[in-house]
């Protein structure tokens, strides 16, 4: 039985990649596979206990208060954690991403970081894969 204990309380840097797909950098870590990755700065906070042995929790981009996010961990204390996230704009109150990732664990003195895939209801060619890497 594994005891993975993942915290998704604090600063982060969420990395988008335009285009499924994924390379490994120069220290093995696994990057979306596109030229055009956006980086972007999040703060999150716990909000409670999750429904799924994980943790609830919530956020904004740093420099754009106006996207909430949401989400949870999922986690059986079997292998790894699973989060997902719901992000929402209140400019746009039509669009929705949603991002489902694991914790990716590498070196125990290696940042911690959530490997994933988006999807969101806007344009034809919004999905890829992410990278929410801890501060």
């Amino acid at each position: 039985m594994d005891m993975d204990t993942l915290d998704m309380a604090g600063n982060w840097t969420l990395i988008y990649g335009y285009t499924p797909g994924l390379f490994t950098d120069r220290a093995g870590h696994w990057r979306p596979a596109t030229q055009r990755d956006k980086f972007f700065d999040v703060a999150l906070e716990r909000t409670g206990p999750g429904d799924h042995g994980g943790m609830k929790f919530k956020g904004t981009f740093k420099d754009n208060n106006a996207v909430s996010i949401v989400g949870e961990t999922l986690y059986g204390r079997n292998g790894v954690q699973v989060v997902q996230m719901r992000l929402q704009s209140s400019r746009s109150p039509g669009y929705y991403e949603l991002l489902c990732g694991r914790h990716q664990i590498y070196q125990p003195h290696d940042p911690v970081e959530i490997l994933g895939c988006w999807v969101s209801t806007g344009g034809s060619s919004n999905i890829g894969n992410f990278v929410l890497v801890r501060k």
